[in-house]
Order: C-alpha cells, then structure tokens, then sequence
C-alpha cells in the first residue's frame, strides 16, 4: 500500500479525507496525510447487518470472478500511483562528495559551517560566524588535519562571507550551484556541523517558502527562502542542496525575526542572492558593512544595534567604535526600532562605502553609569557628548576641556602643617617600575601613564620622600582633589586607576596603605591593605575594601583621610563620611610616620592621565 494514499477499513477502500478524524491514530504523518488508522476505534453507531439474497453457484462464481478483476485493477492503480509519487532520495554517492566540501570552521568566538565553491579553495560561510575572530580552524568533511584560511570579504547585511584556505598542490573538491527552477515544494536537504559537533549531519524537508522577509536581529537578507529541513546553531553557513547534491541556498538561521520570536523560521539566503555579492567579496570588497558583528536591541525603552564584535582597522574602529557599544543612530535615524537589522542595512545600501555618516553609540561604563558618544564613519572619531546616572536618573553634563581649578575644603587652617596647591615649580618626584610622566600645568599636577606592552605601576611622592609623624593622643587629616580625565577610558573599563594614598610604614618589612581610587570601571573605590615585602614580589597579605561608589571621568573629587587619637580612620569624598576602619592596638602601635602620595596604575599599554590639586595636611586636637 502506498502511503497517505489509500486505506482500508472493514474490508472495504475507504477515501482517508472523508475519516473521522477519531480514527486516525498518531503514529506518524507524510506532508500532512493519514498514514495509519487505529485498530482499537470503535465506531459511534454498529453498522447495520446486511444479509445477501439466496444466489445460484453460477452467479456466485461470476461474482467472485469481477472482484477478482477489480481487485487486480485497483491494486494496479495503486502500486502505479505508489511508483510515479515515489521519490528519488540522494545517493550515498552525492553525500560523500557533499561531504568532501563541507567545512567546519571553529573559532574563540564558537563553530559554523561553509563549502567550497572553487577548485582553488574559496569557500561560503556567513559574516556571523567570521567576523570578529582572530584566527580560524578549518576541518574538511569536519575530519583531519586543520588548516589555515583568511577572509577575503564579507556583507554585514546579507549575512556573507567569503574565505580563502590555504594553498595546497591537489585541487579541494567543491560544490556547484543550482541551475534547476527554485519551486515550492522542492526537496532539500541541509548540511552542517550543527551545536559544535565536527561530524557532519544532513536533514531533510522541502522548500515551504520561495521569497520570504530575511529581515532578523542580526542581518536583514534581501531575498531569504524558508524551509523546513531542520538545522540549528552551528548550521549557520552550510549548503542546502537539492537531491543532486547542488546548492539551493546558504544557511543562516533557525530562530524568528526578533529575540523574543516563540515561531521557529529555517532561513537560507537564496542562491541568486548570494552569487549578487560573491565576486566582489572575491575582490576583497566588503559590501553594506561598517566592521561589526551586530545584534539589534529592542527593549526597555532602548533601542539600537548591540556590537558583538568589530573587525580591527575597519571602518567602524577607525571611528572609535567598540565592542560592547550601542549604536543608536545612524545618519541621523534610530535604527531597530522593530528589533530587526532592517532601518540599519537600509542606510548602509543607500550610502556610499565613503560617505560620511553621523552615529551615536551608547556605551556602558558599570551597572549605573553609561555615556552617550557622537561622531562620524570616515570623519569625526566618537567623542564624549553626555554621561547618565540611571541609578539616580540624572545626566552629568561634559565637563569642559579647560579644567577649572576646585576650591579647597573650608577647614580651620590653625594645625595646617604642610600644603601644596601646585602653583609653583614642580616639586614632587615620579617613581616605582614604571614611573609616570608628572608636570606643573595650569595650576594642576598632571600625571601621565604610559607604561609599556604589559603595564605599570607608579607613584608620585612628595618633596624628599616626606613623611608626617602620629602618636595615640592625636589626630591628622589628609586631604587632596583628584580628577581622571576621559583620556584614560579603555573598552575593559577595569585595567586601571589614579589614586590618593598614605602609606604608613610597618615592623618587619611591611607597610599598611589607605588610598582612594577612580577607576576606569567608573568607580570611586577606598580600601585598606597591608603588604608584606619579605620576599619579592611583595604580596597582599589584607585587603578591606572601605566603600565603592559610581563615579565619572573629567570631575574633581575632594578626598579626605582622618586618623584621629583613637587609631579610629575615617574617609571623606566632597565633604561626605563614606566609611571608617579601626586600626587593632597592634597596628596603632606600629604607626609612626604617615606618607601621602598619588599613583597611577595601567594593566595595558593604554595611556592614563590624573590630575591632582590642593594637598593638605592637618593636624588637630581630639
């Protein structure tokens, strides 16, 4: 019997679109047909009992001789019926050389697919599953040894990548194109590395959709086809092929239009679409791209395209984007609005690779604070505009670039032991193992970093390495502003800092510290430690961490640090008690001299510049 296409109940050839639908039993469909029918259904009503006339054995031998002829007949309509729906399949034969041009690529960034086009090695993937990588590992067949390959170029917006594996003397194996109709209803079958799984899988299904909206929340493909053969990450590049082995269409997504979508769409870039780009890529051109792996946004009021990843030297890196950015204008219109890829692509296909386009990133500096940053593609690099407190839904307007000198803190002046408000000649000294550049400017200490491939630490200290005693019974003040200038900003945002310090050396080589920090996380930290120096390196052996605040780049910080007779320390920022740590008697007894000092501290060869003002130092009377 062929199925979905007959069944019989009681005996008799029944039509399956006329059953009840009762009497079909869930063991499997083709397409949507019955293939089975419940052995175990009872119908609603008995049939009624019909009892046949009294024949003659003449009669009942002709009877038994029509069925016969119609029996023969209907099974022959049926098994031609069976024949001619009958389907080919794929052979063995074709899977092996489908298989033979089908790579694994697997970089830090996961794993796709691709297939070689050309007998020379150019081979098809998807712009997602390249960009941004620093190298890639290539499998044939997902088997063997890895080579080498390098992008030759991409397409951001049709979700494409063309790349070039390395050279070799015997010609790779590849795949041709499609060159039958691309009809509904056409076999498929999609071919990949799916969830990081170097052994390749083929699934198959039919062409559902032949022109469908390939708009998602990371590319928006012009002329996209749905099907329904099953694929899933890993997928993303692979071939769908006809029974033949040729390809029909790229692979690029198993998900719906959006994030939040809950329907399952397989997409695939269709052929024509693809063959529209693919000898400029082979030029080295990249077509509707600005450097960036991206993924719209479309929540909580914010709207924009999240960058994943960004191609060094691009056009986007040239104009100061990074990774982990928010674009949220492009030429002056707000893209992803409706959470796919669609308004951003469509500004990137009206304008020129040259032409240049306003943009406006959004960018995060910690859980409270991002900065909003204007500039140009192929003009003005991104510069600070604005930067938001979400947690007090306040916004700080940009300091301006002349820095104002902060006013001292109003204190009664009749202890004032020593000050320095860095108005006259330079007198402080720079050292430690990186040791930063200092100068007098403006009526500022200015404090620059530059330390080398691997970073540095380095102090600023007074005139003579100076020092202020303590004992039990008294009290000191020590105070100081500090600004850390939007220079420093690096995309980690938490490889280094500008500090005010008092070191206060302990017995047996040790020191204890008590300093505040801005970081380039945006935070105002002040901590306590003691270091142990009785080998090399020195180590941490106590780190307190006293309060941690959100803070901003380019604005002045008054910091204070009170040791009172108690052996009680207190710190102050712009006048405010944010916290106090109360020294042991065995740490009050070892205190003798207190030191103040700035350091300023870079993890990577990216600049740092601080700048400090109005030093005090006090002392008072319980």
């Amino acid at each position: 019997m062929c199925v979905g296409e007959a069944v019989w109940i009681n005996g008799r050839l029944a039509n399956p679109q006329h059953l009840p639908s009762e009497l079909i039993a869930e063991v499997g469909h083709s397409r949507g047909v019955v293939t089975a029918v419940s052995p175990h259904h009872k119908p609603k009503r008995p049939f009624p009992t019909l009892y046949p006339p009294i024949l003659t054995k003449g009669e009942v031998g002709m009877i038994r001789f029509k069925l016969f002829i119609f029996l023969v007949f209907t099974v022959g309509l049926v098994l031609t019926a069976c024949a001619s729906s009958a389907e080919p399949g794929i052979s063995q034969e074709i899977v092996e050389n489908v298989e033979s041009a089908t790579i694994y690529i697997s970089s830090e960034r996961g794993t796709g697919t691709g297939f070689i086009i050309d007998p020379s090695g150019i081979a098809v993937t998807n712009n997602h599953v390249v960009t941004g990588a620093r190298s890639y590992e290539i499998l044939i067949g997902g088997e063997g040894e890895p080579i080498r390959a390098q992008v030759l170029g991409v397409s951001e917006c049709s979700d494409l990548a063309l790349i070039q594996l390395e050279e070799r003397e015997e010609e790779y194996p590849f795949l041709k194109w499609h060159e039958g109709e691309l009809r509904l209803g056409l076999d498929v079958y999609a071919v990949g590395f799916p969830l990081g799984d170097p052994n390749m899988t083929m699934t198959r299904g039919i062409v559902s959709k032949v022109d469908t909206s390939g708009n998602t929340f990371w590319t928006a493909v012009d002329a996209a086809i749905e099907h329904d053969a099953v694929i899933n990450e890993g997928n993303s590049g692979g071939p769908l092929i006809s029974p033949n082995g040729e390809v029909v269409a790229i692979n690029y997504s198993a998900r719906g239009q959006n994030r939040n979508a809950e329907t399952i769409r397989y997409l695939a870039i269709a052929k024509d679409e693809a063959l529209k780009y693919i000898s400029r890529l082979e030029q080295g051109e990249n077509v509707d791209s600005i450097g960036i792996s991206g993924i719209a946004v479309a929540e909580d009021g914010l709207s924009g395209v999240f960058v994943e990843s960004l191609t060094p030297g691009s056009v986007a890196d040239r104009a100061g984007i990074e990774e982990g950015d928010i674009i949220t204008e492009f030429a002056g219109f707000s893209v992803a609005i409706d959470g796919t890829m669609k308004d951003y692509c469509d500004t990137l296909r009206s304008n020129d690779p040259e032409d240049v386009l306003g943009i406006r990133v959004e960018r995060w500096v910690n859980d409270c604070h991002f900065e909003q940053r204007d500039g140009q593609l192929n003009g003005r690099k991104l510069e600070l505009d604005q930067t938001f407190n979400t947690c007090t839904e306040t916004a700080t307007p940009t300091p301006t670039a002349e820095l104002i000198k902060p006013t001292a803190t109003p204190t009664s002046t009749s202890g004032l032991i020593w000050e320095d408000p860095f108005d006259g000649p330079l007198t402080w000294q720079s050292g430690q193992s990186a040791p930063p550049e200092i100068k007098i400017e403006n009526g500022h200490l200015v404090v620059q970093q530059s330390p080398p491939a691997d970073g540095g630490y380095g102090e600023v200290i007074p005139p003579d390495n100076r020092s202020f005693p303590w004992t039990p019974g008294t009290g000191l003040f020590f105070e100081a502003d500090i600004y850390l200038s939007s220079e420093s900003q690096t995309s980690s945002g938490a490889d280094g800092n500008f500090s005010y310090n008092h070191w206060i050396p302990l017995a047996n080589k040790r020191g204890m510290y008590i300093q505040c920090n801005l970081t380039r996380a945006a935070t105002i930290d002040c901590l306590k430690g003691i270091w142990n120096w009785n080998s090399e390196p020195g180590k941490a052996e106590e780190v307190v961490m006293i309060t941690s605040q959100t803070a901003v780049y380019d604005t002045w910080y008054n910091i204070r640090m009170t040791i009172d007779a108690t052996a009680n320390v207190t710190l102050f920022i712009n006048g405010t008690a944010v916290g106090s740590y109360q020294l042991t008697s065995a740490e009050a007894s070892e205190v003798t001299t207190i030191r103040p000092n700035f350091s300023a501290w870079s993890a990577t060869q990216n600049k740092l510049v601080g700048y400090a003002d109005n030093v005090r130092v006090v002392q008072f009377q319980p």
